[in-house]
């Protein structure tokens, strides 16, 4: 049986499809619930899945800004005159991503009830929730939950991929660890060949490696050239992007005489 972590309470913009609020139930010595975290509970469309978006903490004493002011001007601080630590509690403000029911994936339609148990999300269901892959690639951990991030090989490479972030954030790292998973997978679970274009050199560790180096080359600048007769004149312009629009119309009339010219010579010839 999952654990309870909080109850669903009413306010004035929920509990709906969009969002819904629970107070936490005090863990002594513990933080229940984190921001990010993945929670639980039952519906009548199913086990409703959440993502704590936010953790507020309130205390009824401190809403009150002149009350607090007052009482801070008489030197008498509220926390030596009122039992200000029993009416101190955590809101979850969550978010409802979706409805687990029998393995079947749906859309939030129906809002929780106030008073439902919220509990800690099961780690199957989580699995299944976010489409994990037990043959995936490993990227680490689900943070907060004792639950490894394997992707589906098929499902992430099938069209394409970006990783956004700002600087610092990990982006070089992650992709890394990408490289590594994808060089370390079997041939029977699907091996795909890599091509790396890498002007900073931030992968060139690769070949130091142990395990890697064996099977990471490294093409120089030098032995790479781009066949540029063969290009068209939009190709040409992919190497170009800071060109105006009045430079890209002229450069393609020049490349198609160009080419004019190179035919016709070619057939005196």
């Amino acid at each position: 049986m999952p654990k309870t972590i909080g109850t669903v309470i009413s306010s004035f913009e929920g509990p709906s499809t969009f969002k819904f609020d629970f107070v936490i139930k005090e863990d002594a010595g513990k933080i229940p619930v984190h921001k990010g975290q993945f929670i639980q509970l039952k519906t009548e469309e199913g086990i409703l899945v959440g993502r704590v978006d936010e953790v507020v903490k309130t205390n009824r004493y401190f809403m009150q800004a002149e009350s607090v002011r007052e009482y801070e001007k008489s030197g008498k601080p509220l926390m030596d005159m009122f039992p200000v630590d029993r009416w101190e509690y955590l809101v979850a403000k969550t978010a409802p991503l979706g409805v687990y029911n029998n393995g079947i994936l749906k859309r939030v339609t129906y809002p929780p009830s106030p008073g439902c148990n919220v509990q800690v999300i099961d780690n199957d269901i989580l699995f299944n929730f976010l489409g994990l892959d037990p043959k995936g690639l490993n990227l680490g951990k689900i943070v907060f939950h004792d639950l490894d991030a394997k992707l589906n090989l098929t499902n992430l490479f099938h069209k394409h991929l970006a990783i956004l972030a700002i600087s610092g954030a990990g982006k070089s790292h992650l992709v890394s660890v990408f490289l590594e998973e994808l060089l370390e997978r079997s041939e029977d679970m699907g091996k795909p060949a890599i091509i790396v274009i890498d002007p900073h050199g931030e992968y060139a560790g690769f070949t130091e490696d142990e395990k890697y180096s064996k099977r990471t080359k490294i093409f120089s600048k030098e032995s790479i050239s781009i066949s540029a007769s063969s290009l068209s004149p939009y190709g040409v312009m992919e190497f170009l992007p800071e060109i105006s629009p009045v430079q890209r119309r002229e450069l393609i009339k020049i490349i198609q005489n160009l080419r004019k010219k190179e035919s016709t010579t070619t057939l005196t010839i």
